[in-house]
């Protein structure tokens, strides 16, 4: 720390500290009769907000965006929240707060969030297939914010396919010994030719624990 006389002013600023160290202050006074009493003593954090984020990336995973950025430098005081927004398809961006909520404390330190894919196609966002899901961030500490990061992007709107409907009792295959089923494919398939079919079903318990009884049905 650089050591100061003659201090005439209202006004101090203590330089080469260390960033992340809290020090004492104290101040004392003097006129050509002494020195005061000392005044009160603070403690100070050396510290200031965080430096800028780096872009986000935002990837698909099943059917999820998944958004993930790297750490900010903290300068002294730790992150405490992040601000996640989502580009809208107005080009203005949103909060979404059920899956990134910045002030949740396992998203600050795992420094990713997840939202589903459907959430991004209603209302605010109304995104369609094959738009971007592009993001940007501010990180927080108790100092203040950090610059807006710039825009970060990867993942592009994918659709699943709409629930299979009109699920019946296929008469022409039921035996006692057997059971056949048909169904219609839903309204959409989500921009993309439905590639198979999943099976469940609950073992003949009558309960609405399913299992898996067949994959890649086609």
């Amino acid at each position: 720390m650089t050591l100061a006389t003659l201090v005439n002013e209202l006004t101090f600023t203590a330089t080469a500290l260390v960033s992340g160290n809290t020090y004492k202050f104290r101040v004392e006074a003097r006129n050509r009769f002494g020195f005061s009493a000392y005044s009160q003593v603070i403690s100070i954090l050396c510290a200031a907000e965080p430096d800028k984020p780096a872009p986000p990336t935002t990837t698909v995973v099943s059917d999820q965006v998944v958004i993930k950025w790297t750490r900010s430098v903290e300068n002294g005081a730790p992150i405490t929240k992040y601000n996640i927004k989502i580009r809208k398809a107005d080009g203005t961006f949103t909060n979404e707060l059920v899956g990134c909520d910045g002030s949740k404390q396992t998203i600050v330190s795992e420094t990713q969030c997840t939202v589903p894919l459907a959430t991004l196609t209603e209302l605010p966002f109304i995104l369609v297939f094959g738009d971007a899901v592009a993001v940007k961030i501010t990180a927080y500490n108790i100092y203040g914010e950090s610059l807006e990061s710039d825009v970060g992007s990867g993942a592009t709107i994918q659709l699943v396919p709409d629930p299979p409907i009109n699920l019946a009792n296929n008469l022409l295959t039921t035996l006692d010994d057997r059971i056949g089923i048909t169904w219609e494919d839903g309204p959409s398939n989500g921009g993309s030719q439905i590639i198979d079919y999943e099976i469940w079903y609950d073992q003949g318990l009558q309960t609405n624990q399913f299992v898996i009884l067949y994959s890649a049905v086609t």
